[in-house]
C-alpha cells in the first residue's frame, strides 16, 4: 500500500497561503468537512485571526479535536480542499515539492493519506513512497533516497540545516518576537502562551542555522525601554553587533542566516513599524498588513520594504 501515516495533522495554513493568498473559500472547506455554522461563525469573528489562513487553520484544529481518528483523514481533507479551492494537479504538485512544512505540530490523532491521494501527491516525484514507521508519537518516511523527520508533537523538522522561525506575540507589551529556538519561550503549539506572556503564533518563514554560501547573518536586537526587538541584516541601523552592547537597541546576537537578494525557492521577509504601539513586525505575507510598498501605512503599520530573503 501507499497509505502514508503523517502525525499530528497538515498544516494547511502554510499549504493555504501558497496555494491561494487572495482566496476567501475557507468556510466552503469548513462546510465539506461538517463544521457547524455557529462554530464557522465564531471563529471568524476571532480577534487574533488576520486573513483566511488563519480562519482555515482554526476550523481544522476544531475539527480534528472533535472528531474520531477513523472518521478524519487526510484522504478526506484533501478531497475538502480539492473540491473548494484549486485544481488536483496544482495541489499534487505543490505538496509533492516539499510536504514535510505543512505538518501540524500539534497533539491528536494521525491523519492518512489513501492510495488515491498518495498516488495524485506522489506522482509527479518518480519515486516510490515507503512508510517505514507510524504511531501517535511520530512517523518517519524514506522518500527517494531522502530521509525526512515528520514532526512528533513538540519537535521541530531541520532539513540541510534550514531550521524554522518561531513567531510569537505578547500583547501586554505589544511586542513580536522571533527565534529559531523553541526552548527560549518555551511552547510551538499554537495559541500557548509560554515564557514572558509570549503567545506562539506559528512558523514564520524557514532561515538556516549556520552560515551557508551567500547568506548573511540576521541579527537580533532588544530595547527595554520600548519593549521592542528589532531585527536586520545591517549592523549599522543599530550599530554593534556584539551581544550585551548597547547600540540604539541591545545586541542579542545572530537569530540565523538568510540571503540578501533573492534566491531561487526564496521569498521576501517584510518589516513593518508601528509608532503608536512600538512594535517591529516581521512577515513573508505582505497581505496581514495589505502593502508592501516602502513607506505605506497598513493596519497601523509602516512598511520598511526587505529585511532579506528566507525560505518559505
Amino acid at each position: 500500500s501507499n497509505s502514508l501515516v503523517f502525525n499530528g495533522g497538515i498544516e494547511f495554513r502554510r499549504l493555504y497561503k501558497d496555494l491561494y493568498p487572495a482566496a476567501t473559500k475557507w468556510k466552503k472547506i469548513g462546510i465539506e468537512l461538517g463544521c457547524p455554522p455557529e462554530q464557522l461563525d465564531l471563529i471568524e469573528r476571532k480577534p487574533s485571526n488576520r486573513d483566511d489562513s488563519d480562519y482555515l487553520r482554526d476550523m481544522l484544529h476544531y475539527r480534528q479535536r472533535r472528531t474520531e481518528p477513523s472518521e478524519l483523514t487526510w484522504e478526506v481533507i484533501y478531497r475538502a480542499l480539492l473540491s473548494s479551492i484549486v485544481g488536483e494537479s496544482k495541489l499534487a504538485k505543490r505538496i509533492a515539492q516539499d510536504h514535510c512544512p505543512y505538518l501540524l505540530e500539534s497533539r491528536g490523532a494521525d491523519l492518512h493519506i489513501g492510495q488515491e491521494a498518495a498516488d495524485n501527491v506522489f506522482a509527479m516525484t518518480g519515486v516510490n513512497i515507503k512508510v517505514l514507521s507510524a504511531s501517535l508519537v511520530g512517523a518517519v518516511v524514506a522518500l527517494a533516497s531522502v530521509l525526512f523527520v515528520l514532526l512528533i508533537p513538540y519537535s521541530t523538522h531541520t532539513t540541510n540545516g534550514i531550521v524554522p522561525l518561531h513567531r510569537y506575540w505578547k500583547l501586554e507589551k505589544t511586542d513580536h518576537f522571533y527565534t529559531i529556538n523553541d526552548n527560549e519561550i518555551g511552547t510551538i503549539e499554537y495559541g500557548q502562551i509560554g515564557k514572558h506572556g509570549y503567545v506562539y503564533e506559528g512558523i514564520q518563514c524557514q532561515i538556516y542555522e549556520e552560515e551557508v554560501e551567500h547568506s548573511v547573518p540576521l541579527y537580533r536586537y532588544w530595547k527595554s525601554a520600548n519593549s521592542d526587538h528589532f531585527y536586520t541584516t545591517n549592523p549599522k541601523e543599530i550599530g554593534t553587533v556584539t551581544p550585551g552592547e548597547i547600540g540604539n537597541h541591545g545586541s542579542e546576537g545572530i537569530v540565523g542566516y538568510c540571503f540578501p537578494t533573492e534566491k531561487e525557492g526564496t521569498v521576501p521577509l517584510y518589516r513593518y513599524w508601528n509608532p503608536k504601539i512600538v512594535d517591529h513586525f516581521y512577515t513573508t505575507n505582505g497581505i496581514e498588513i495589505g502593502t508592501v510598498t516602502p513607506g505605506e501605512t497598513g493596519k497601523g503599520y509602516i512598511s520598511e520594504g526587505v529585511v532579506c530573503y528566507v525560505d518559505p
